[in-house]
């Protein structure tokens, strides 16, 4: 009786060092994996184990301050390929559900492996986990808002959702088949429509802090970022094209193009905003009424190339025949895009339109101002002393 009173406050001591944390929240665990030190990880591992049956588990699942596990710290450690993957081996060993950490807020550690860069960690959990992961990130973002902007990443997750919905269908199958029920009882296709449910809730996922895009509208914005071409062409394996990856998601979930941000714009207008001709020409061939969506102002996509200079944008539009439709369209203050190019004093955009048959000079706004109307005003107002 006082030998197994002794054992139990030895362990709880030990439990006692082992959970012990630094001023960020940190356990050892976490050090060590911080370090990239696959070997002190074990050995904490194993002294947790050696205490009490889930020791071991509660040890690798105590997240810090920042809410991240030893799991975390193993990721964005600095040190050589090979020790993360051996600290990423040992922490999963012990629980292979720890990738899926935290299970609703917060950056997972498949959203904080692609936001590094590290696409081969991030196969490497997708692999390991055998799909028991979570797929969230920071602010209400998930994996694929990370991936948008990093090569090849973008790629990686979206096959593996798609493989993920394939294997859990022929799995059920399989199970079907083995007691002895149908396959044509639908059991596989529930399989399959669970997953094709979640592939369709990441892609269509708004953030809490950039306007509530989806991963579509940062993926038409990506060649409005500063240095985005040279990115793309110094570091291609790092630096997705926005044609690219919007392609890739609109290949995944089609109906992203007709979901809005906060401020009411949808992808076509935000592609429009960045001049990014190739992510509007993507959105255009695989949902041609995109065309003729309005924004939070009423405006079509032609409207914000115009305002925002694109010119690129407006010559495609301008040479399109099956785009004519929205070259006349106007928004809640009556202008046609001819107004804003008027406004934008923009004289190569105001020949583009001006030169195409189609559009009409004659179209007043709710002012009871034609664009020539508009011109005069403005050149009157620009011209006092």
């Amino acid at each position: 009786m006082i030998v197994r009173q002794d054992d139990e406050d030895e362990g709880r001591k030990k439990m006692g060092v082992l959970q012990a944390r630094n001023r960020n929240g940190d356990t050892p665990l976490h050090c060590a994996a911080a370090a990239g030190n696959a070997d002190m990880i074990q050995r904490l591992v194993d002294l947790a184990a050696a205490t009490k049956g889930e020791a071991a588990k509660e040890l690798v699942e105590m997240q810090n301050q920042c809410g991240e596990t030893a799991l975390h710290q193993a990721i964005r450690a600095t040190t050589s390929r090979w020790n993360k993957l051996a600290c990423i081996d040992r922490l999963m060993a012990m629980d292979p559900e720890l990738a899926c950490i935290p299970r609703e807020e917060g950056a997972s550690p498949l959203y904080l492996a692609v936001s590094l860069g590290e696409l081969e960690i991030a196969t490497h959990l997708l692999h390991t986990s055998k799909g028991r992961l979570s797929y969230s990130g920071p602010h209400g973002r998930n994996v694929l808002h990370a991936a948008v902007s990093c090569g090849k990443a973008l790629q990686t997750v979206l096959e593996w959702l798609k493989k993920d919905v394939k294997t859990t269908a022929e799995i059920q199958e399989v199970v079907e088949q083995g007691e002895g029920r149908s396959s044509t009882n639908g059991g596989g296709v529930t399989a399959a429509a669970d997953n094709n449910h979640l592939l369709s809730k990441l892609t269509r996922q708004r953030d809490k802090q950039q306007k509530g895009s989806t991963p579509l509208h940062l993926a038409a914005s990506l060649d409005g970022w500063p240095m985005a071409g040279f990115l793309f062409g110094v570091f291609p394996q790092v630096w997705a094209a926005s044609s690219s990856a919007t392609a890739l998601l609109l290949d995944a979930n089609k109906s992203m193009a007709y979901q809005v941000d906060d401020e009411g714009s949808y992808p076509v207008h935000v592609a429009a905003w960045c001049g990014s001709l190739d992510a509007v020409k993507a959105l255009l061939q695989t949902c041609p009424d995109c065309a003729t969506l309005r924004d939070g102002s009423e405006r079509t996509f032609l409207h914000v190339a115009v305002s925002t200079e694109r010119h690129s944008v407006v010559k495609h539009v301008c040479e399109m025949p099956e785009l004519s439709p929205i070259l006349n369209a106007q928004d809640k203050n009556g202008d046609t895009a001819l107004h804003a190019a008027v406004r934008a004093g923009d004289v190569a955009l105001f020949n583009c339109l001006f030169r195409n048959r189609l559009v009409r000079l004659d179209l007043a706004n709710k002012d009871g101002m034609t664009p020539l109307d508009l011109s005069y005003t403005l050149s009157q107002y620009f011209s006092l002393p």
